[in-house]
């Protein structure tokens, strides 16, 4: 078992000299993770950032590496703790570390947590932490709040604030998404691609990823190459091809490490995965 003496040795190690080494696995593979939030706790309020947010990374990977409900709940909990932390780095991560867990990992505590964050109309990375919440299934009702009450809100809020509501299932939000993101034109095709089709995905709605799947059939939509050699563009489908490959259920190909999919020819996965959507079109997303 992990002693606290291990914990204090390695954490006051860093607070002296800094983040100098990876984390060692015994830190989170030898200890129950309640027993970790409690000895990593005063470290977690530390006000260096390298200390307080190695105690997070450490809670962390003991969570999202658990099949046990009760220690993944455990961790989104310390994890929502830290989104109030001092240090806005720490903050930062924490909201990318919370987008590991899932809508069954949340408990009233945790939810608690990140629905009062959300009452934080002023704090840095608002937006953020919407849509990491409406990921967890968390804070419809702050959204939506501010969503009515703030009208004159910039742009990109209101756009984060309709992808948070629609995530949650909210189809004016839906409505409202899907008719933006179609009514963009291939002139503006590489911002569609690296932007509005990734956030069309993360509502994970149906209605939206058909967007996405209509400017994959289409051969009017040219990228540029992720080739630097190449300055011819290529079909846009190539990108959103990949970028599917992890949430549809059944998909012809898997995706890989590197975000790519698994072909050798993707000139003929392209024609593949375009004859499977027409044939599949009621598929299923992975949520």
């Amino acid at each position: 078992m992990l002693t606290s003496a291990q914990v204090t040795e390695y954490l006051d190690n860093i607070r002296a000299n800094g983040k100098t080494t990876a984390t060692p696995e015994y830190l989170w593979t030898q200890t129950r993770v309640a027993e970790l939030t409690k000895q990593l706790q005063p470290y977690a309020a530390d006000t260096i950032a390298d200390v307080s947010d190695e105690a997070y990374y450490i809670v962390f990977m003991a969570g999202s590496k658990s099949d046990k409900t009760e220690d993944r709940q455990t961790a989104v909990s310390f994890l929502a703790e830290g989104l109030n932390n001092s240090s806005t780095r720490v903050v930062s991560n924490n909201i990318n570390r919370l987008q590991h867990f899932t809508q069954a990992d949340i408990d009233s505590k945790s939810k608690q947590l990140i629905e009062e964050r959300l009452d934080k109309w002023n704090s840095m990375y608002y937006m953020r932490v919407a849509k990491m919440a409406a990921q967890l299934g968390v804070g419809r009702n702050q959204i939506r709040d501010r969503q009515m009450l703030e009208k004159g809100a910039d742009v990109e809020t209101k756009w984060a604030l309709h992808l948070a509501l629609a995530r949650l299932g909210e189809q004016p939000d839906i409505d409202f998404v899907t008719r933006r993101a179609s009514s963009i034109p291939y002139d503006y095709a590489e911002d569609l691609i690296r932007t509005i089709i990734p956030e069309l995905i993360y509502t994970r709605q149906k209605q939206a990823i058909d967007v996405c799947v209509k400017i994959l059939q289409d051969d009017g939509c040219k990228c540029a190459s992720g080739n630097p050699d190449v300055d011819a563009k290529i079909l846009c489908g190539y990108r959103i091809m990949e970028l599917l490959a992890p949430i549809i259920k059944d998909y012809p190909y898997k995706p890989s490490i590197s975000g790519m999919i698994e072909a050798d020819n993707y000139e003929e996965a392209l024609h593949v995965v375009r004859e499977w959507l027409s044939d599949n079109k009621e598929y299923e997303i992975i949520e």
